[in-house]
């Protein structure tokens, strides 16, 4: 049985008590007298239905209470977590050569989290530079005529020549 439900058992058992032990009697006693059911008076409902609010506002508090330092706790883990994520971003993208304002992309909720954000995003740089660059390392090849020497070489060697 749930809390809420207990405590509703409890309510009605206290108010109701005396029209409980009043039926019994009733029906030990003629079955030809009977009196009517006791009912409840809106006293008599205010005072149940405010004991039932205090409790759960009771309840409510204390649990919020705990949520909130809980939460605090883990906000200074994460914080605690994250600058030690930060310094060991910024080594790593020193060691690897890569700017450092890589280092606002990454994620750091987690170790595990800012280790596959760090390898996906060096990567997708590393290919990116390489797109990047490919054009200006392709550049022509320089023909080289099998039967005539360079113009180069002929100079050097005219040079030496004449000494």
């Amino acid at each position: 049985m749930s809390d809420i439900e207990e405590n509703s058992v409890e309510e009605t058992e206290e108010v109701g008590a005396s029209t409980t032990e009043e039926r019994d009697g009733k029906e030990q006693g003629s079955a030809i007298e009977q009196k009517p059911e006791k009912k409840y008076t809106d006293a008599d409902v205010d005072r149940i239905v405010s004991k039932r609010l205090n409790r759960e506002r009771e309840k409510l508090s204390k649990a919020l209470g705990e949520g909130q330092k809980e939460s605090e706790l883990e906000i200074r883990e994460r914080k605690v977590l994250e600058r030690e994520l930060s310094i060991e971003v910024r080594e790593k993208l020193e060691k690897d050569k890569l700017p450092q304002s890589l280092s606002k992309l990454m994620n750091y909720s987690s170790a595990e989290g800012f280790t596959k954000s760090y390898d996906e995003i060096t990567g997708t740089f590393k290919e990116a530079l390489q797109i990047a660059i490919k054009p200006y390392i392709a550049g022509r090849t320089p023909r080289v005529s099998a039967g005539s020497p360079n113009i180069a070489d002929q100079q050097i060697a005219d040079i030496f020549k004449s000494r």
